[in-house]
């Protein structure tokens, strides 16, 4: 492989290792030689070498209450992202707090992972108190509302709400039906940021505000909607809901009843 990029062997461990500097010009040239002998790293040689396994633990719970067209996004930004700084990912799928713990145990302390994030983050969540104990970094997606050692990330759900009322006053909706998010006893934060901000919001443009409330995820529970369509029809009333896969059920739901979503109903 040296021979072919037309230096030397260390300057190849250099670029496989990361340890030194290369410039720009020298790594493209070795890189376009591994690639022209198909030359793939041996993980575990690199993994016992540098002492790291270039693997990051994702951990993400999948009840009946999960909806993939909101989940898979982020999984494929985050492994794409991931796949940018030469990581490779681990999903840990799980349905209760006791596995997610079990899991990070095996993987962490068998050296399988240099790092984990961890979605659906709750209110104090106590998985991340338990996990300080791993000694490992650890980044939740999720403010859980507790001082823990660790840096958190977060979509900011305030402006999200602010912007989709803006645009609710700027085509005029007098009256906004807020369908609530049948997930449980509304224990993410990222939830009860929408329901307050939809309060101050509505009430900044002066907008009504109508709360209907799903028992659970299946779209029958979206279907006693369809029985106030008569009555929104034309009349400056937008349905607001945060989950893609509720809006596109409600969507098809006015299409079935002759309402134009968009037109008849925001």
């Amino acid at each position: 492989m040296a021979a072919l990029a037309g230096v030397a062997q260390s300057t190849v461990s250099y670029v496989m290792s990361g340890n030194r500097p290369i410039s720009q010009k020298t790594r493209d040239k070795v890189e376009k030689a591994m690639r022209e002998l198909g030359y793939v790293p041996d993980a575990h040689a690199r993994a016992m070498i540098s002492n790291r396994s270039y693997i990051i633990g994702l951990l993400t719970e999948t009840t009946e209450t999960t909806q993939g067209a909101e989940l898979f996004p982020i999984l494929r930004a985050i492994r794409a992202t991931a796949k940018e700084h030469g990581y490779d990912l681990i999903l840990m799928s799980s349905t209760c707090t006791t596995e997610d713990l079990a899991d990070m145990r095996r993987l962490g302390k068998g050296n399988l992972v240099d790092a984990f994030i961890m979605l659906d983050i709750r209110h104090h969540d106590g998985r991340l108190k338990s996990a300080m104990k791993l000694g490992l970094p650890i980044v939740p997606y999720g403010d859980p509302g507790e001082p823990y050692h660790y840096h958190c990330v977060d979509s900011d759900t305030k402006a999200i709400v602010g912007m989709a009322f803006w645009e609710m006053h700027a085509i005029g909706a007098k009256k906004a039906v807020i369908v609530e998010d049948p997930r449980g006893d509304h224990e993410f934060p990222f939830i009860n940021i929408f329901d307050r901000e939809s309060v101050i919001c509505a009430e900044r443009h002066g907008i009504q505000l109508e709360r209907f409330e799903a028992k659970d995820t299946r779209w029958q529970s979206f279907e006693p909607l369809t029985g106030k369509f008569p009555e929104w029809k034309g009349n400056g009333v937008c349905i607001y809901t945060r989950s893609p896969r509720t809006l596109a059920w409600i969507e098809q739901m006015m299409l079935l009843t002759g309402v134009t979503p968009g037109k008849d109903i925001g």
